[in-house]
């Protein structure tokens, strides 16, 4: 099975030494839709060079391609130690090595890496339930519409009445001038 080298940077880099993100995959096309469903979610350097300049605006290109073995060595000469472009860890056959990165010591530019407790701008707050009705709707995929208004899900209806959501989700299908909308 071969395995490739890739690099993810944007149109001006030009040194794959230094700049942007390097990985190896067997699967290129599947790999590049994990950087962006997954990778992207989390708190490293490449996720947030992919919120900040857009997935579509980079470029993401193979640049070797070889066996499993000669792919990793080609990824350890590129990104031989921590913290070379986007990549966190060294190069080469290992797994995650992220474990060993303090991101706290981490200071890229505009981000602050520490959000936890106290340094959580939403520390201490809540939502008030105009806010939380406007996320139910916006995540509803269907319409209860009863006797006593609209509501957008059986958690919202079991509240309502003060019944189990088991049972607003029966009372939706059965009750008398209860209609079930879709909304996508």
């Amino acid at each position: 099975m071969n395995y490739c080298v890739y690099w993810v940077r944007l149109k001006e880099h030009n040194d794959i030494n230094t700049q942007g993100y390097v990985g190896v995959t067997n699967n290129f096309n599947y790999r590049m839709k994990r950087h962006l469903t997954h990778t992207s979610k989390h708190n490293t350097h490449f996720a947030h060079s992919i919120m900040k300049y857009g997935w579509d605006n980079l470029i993401k290109s193979i640049v070797f391609i070889g066996s499993k073995e000669e792919c990793f060595n080609k990824e350890k000469e590129l990104r031989n130690k921590f913290q070379i472009g986007w990549n966190e860890a060294i190069g080469g056959i290992g797994g995650d090595r992220s474990h060993k990165i303090n991101y706290s010591k981490i200071q890229y530019k505009g981000w602050n890496y520490d959000k936890t407790g106290k340094n959580n701008p939403f520390y201490n707050k809540k939502h008030s339930q105009e806010t939380k009705d406007k996320i139910t709707k916006a995540k509803a995929k269907f319409i209860i519409r009863t006797i006593d208004g609209d509501f957008y899900s059986f958690r919202s209806i079991a509240k309502f009445y003060g019944v189990s959501k088991t049972t607003a989700i029966r009372w939706a299908s059965s009750k008398e001038g209860w209609n079930l909308e879709n909304i996508r």
